[in-house]
C-alpha cells in the first residue's frame, strides 16, 4: 500500500467535502475522521514501550473505541485484536495503517486519505512518523469560515472564536510549509478554487499523489459516504448536494461590518499570506471591541435553538458520549487535555 494522504484543514473549511470526494475515488478510503493524531500523539509516552504487547493492545483498544464513539462510526469497524494482528510494526503509525488499512481492504481500496482536526498541529510529527505520506493543505477565507462556524449547531461561540482558531491553525500550517523537508509532498488547495473548478483541482491532487483522476469524484454526493455522513449531523447535510459553486463571499452580506473587522484584526496577517485581502482593517492585531463579545454571546445563546427537535437531540447525545469517552482515555492515560472541553470538534463540509 502506498503512503497515506493527510488532510491539513481547519474546521468549517470544506474538509468533509474533500474527504467524500476522495472517498468516491476507486482507490481511496476516506472514512469519517476519529481525530487520532489529535487525541493520541500527545498521549503516546504514557502508554509505555509499544514493543510490549499489553501496551500495544491497550493503545489499539483505545483507538478503536475513539472511532466507535464518533458522531458517525465506521460501517465495518475492526476489533482491537484484528488491528494488532494486522499491524506491520509495533508503533502508533503501524496501528494507524492497520486500522485504516482494514477499512480500505473491506471496500477493496488501496490508498488512505486521513482527515483529522489535529493534523495541522501535528504535521511535523506526522511527517516523521509517516515518511512516505503526502499532505493536502485545504484553506478557506477566514471570514467565510467564521460565518459557517457561527451558523453551525455544533460550534458554540461566534466569529471571534472561529477567527482565533483559524489564525492559529494557519500559523501552524504556514510554519510546516516553511520547514517541510520535501515541498513536493504538500499540495495546497484553496476552498474557493475547489468549489468553482472542482475537476482541475482534483486532477491536480491526484497527479501529486500518484493516482489517476476518476469522474466518480465529481459524483461524491450520490455515494454512501456522503449519505451516511449527512445523516449523522445537521451541519453536514450539504454533503448530499453537488458542489455549491457559489458558496463563497457570503460573509459580505451575512456578517456585519463589525464582525468582518473583528475577524480581520485577528486573522489578517495569515489572510494576507494566503491570498485573502482584508477589506476593513489595515492595522492588524488590534484588540477586539466589546461589541464583538456581545455578538459572540448572542451566537452562543442561539445554539440550543439550532439543535431543537429529535435530530438535534440525537446529535447532542452523540457529542456528549464522544467527549466523555475521550476524556476517560485521557485521564486514564495520565493527561487531562482541556482542549476537549469545547463542545464542537468536527467541521463541515460543503456548507
Amino acid at each position: 500500500m502506498s503512503g497515506p494522504v493527510f488532510l491539513l484543514s481547519s474546521e468549517r473549511s470544506g474538509s468533509n467535502l474533500i474527504r467524500v470526494m476522495m472517498d468516491s475515488h476507486p482507490q481511496f478510503c476516506a472514512p469519517h475522521s476519529p481525530h487520532l493524531a489529535k487525541v493520541f500523539i500527545p498521549l503516546l509516552p504514557n502508554y509505555g514501550p509499544l514493543t510490549d504487547t499489553p501496551a500495544l493492545t491497550q493503545l489499539a483498544k483505545d483507538m478503536v473505541h475513539v472511532v466507535d464513539i464518533q458522531l458517525r462510526g465506521w460501517p465495518h469497524l475492526p476489533t482491537p485484536e484484528q488491528v494488532v494482528e494486522n499491524c506491520d510494526e509495533p508503533s502508533f503509525p503501524g496501528l494507524v495503517r492497520s486500522l485504516y488499512g482494514l477499512a480500505a481492504r473491506h471496500d477493496n481500496k488501496s490508498r488512505l486519505f486521513i482527515k483529522d482536526n489535529g493534523n495541522m498541529q501535528h504535521a511535523p510529527d506526522l511527517v516523521v512518523l509517516f515518511p512516505d505520506a503526502h499532505f493536502v493543505y485545504l484553506v478557506r477565507d477566514a471570514r467565510d469560515m467564521a460565518l459557517s462556524w457561527k451558523k453551525s449547531p455544533g460550534h458554540p461561540g461566534g466569529v471571534k472564536d472561529a477567527a482565533r482558531m483559524w489564525s492559529a491553525e494557519q500559523a501552524y500550517a504556514l510554519h510546516f510549509l516553511s520547514m517541510a523537508p520535501d515541498p513536493a509532498r504538500i499540495t495546497v488547495v484553496h476552498y474557493e478554487d475547489l468549489i468553482t473548478d472542482a475537476e482541475p483541482q482534483l486532477r491536480r491532487i491526484c497527479a501529486a499523489i500518484g493516482e489517476e483522476f476518476d469522474d466518480s469524484m465529481l459524483e461524491f454526493h450520490k455515494g454512501r459516504e456522503a449519505k451516511t455522513s449527512a445523516d449523522a449531523a445537521i451541519g453536514w447535510k450539504n454533503l448530499t448536494k453537488p458542489v455549491m459553486t457559489g458558496n463563497q463571499g457570503k460573509f459580505l452580506n451575512e456578517l456585519s461590518v463589525r464582525e468582518q473587522k473583528a475577524i480581520e484584526r485577528i486573522a489578517g496577517g495569515q489572510m494576507l499570506q494566503l491570498g485573502y485581502t482584508p477589506n476593513h482593517v489595515t492595522e492588524l492585531g488590534a484588540q477586539q471591541t466589546g461589541t464583538l463579545r456581545k455578538l459572540s454571546n448572542a451566537a452562543r445563546a442561539a445554539v440550543p435553538q439550532l439543535l431543537r427537535g429529535p435530530a438535534g437531540i440525537r446529535e447532542l447525545k452523540k457529542r456528549a458520549k464522544r467527549l466523555a469517552g475521550m476524556r476517560e482515555i485521557m485521564v486514564r492515560a495520565g493527561r487531562n487535555n482541556p482542549q476537549w472541553h469545547r463542545a464542537g470538534q468536527d467541521d463541515d463540509t460543503n456548507a
